[in-house]
């Protein structure tokens, strides 16, 4: 659930805090791994804690190198639902350095890790990534058929924040494609969602939304 531009905020300040500390603590855990349980854990552990926060923080290059030690880790200790974690996050960081291709790599592995632990909440995530990676790269038919999948299962599970961002991704896909109809349908679920939590992009999104409805009215 969304927690505001405060609770981001506080994140950041603690972080950046206790920045000498933490890289202190990954840095022992790395050179340890090999002869300590309890520093292999934290190797694992690292990258999950405050995602968000270390992707505003760490450089990619910096966070996939952590990423990488954390799958190592991962499958020495046999932990399939960490490793599928680490992979995926490989693949937004590959994302956000604008390879897309070695993004899908990774999805497609953190994806499969999912469906076989039957974890439907990150396989819906990893679905919805290769959307985006997919859309990256051009290709609206393969970004529609995984925002579709991601879609059925946010709704399946009762996803709320995933259902609306699959369905705002989804109805950009279909704006490009000329179908303003099935766009705006989709653009509504999320503008809905996004008002219900006092999402700061929701009166923006609304203002796209709009433009879309004006465009059909046109037509």
């Amino acid at each position: 659930m969304y927690q505001g531009g405060d609770g981001i905020q506080t994140g950041l300040e603690l972080f950046d805090i206790e920045k000498t500390n933490i890289q202190a603590g990954w840095d022992w855990a790395e050179r340890n791994l090999r002869q300590s349980s309890a520093a292999a854990s934290l190797c694992s552990s690292y990258p999950d804690a405050g995602a968000y926060v270390l992707d505003l923080r760490l450089h990619p290059r910096e966070k996939i190198r952590w990423l990488e030690t954390a799958v190592a880790v991962a499958r020495q200790l046999k932990d399939r639902g960490a490793e599928g974690r680490h992979l995926g996050n490989l693949g937004n960081a590959y994302k956000n350095l604008g390879d897309a291709r070695k993004a899908i790599e990774y999805y497609q592995q953190a994806l499969a890790i999912a469906r076989e632990i039957s974890d439907r909440r990150n396989e819906g995530a990893w679905l919805g990534n290769l959307g985006l990676a997919y859309a990256d790269l051009g290709d609206a038919r393969k970004a529609i058929e995984y925002y579709d999948q991601a879609l059925a299962i946010s709704r399946e599970i009762g996803d709320r924040r995933g259902e609306g961002n699959h369905s705002w991704n989804l109805g950009l896909e279909y704006e490009k494609a000329g179908d303003l109809e099935r766009a705006a349908d989709l653009m509504q679920v999320c503008v809905d969602y996004e008002r219900k939590i006092g999402h700061p992009d929701a009166e923006k999104d609304a203002q796209r939304l709009d433009d879309i409805l004006e465009r059909l009215k046109m037509r």
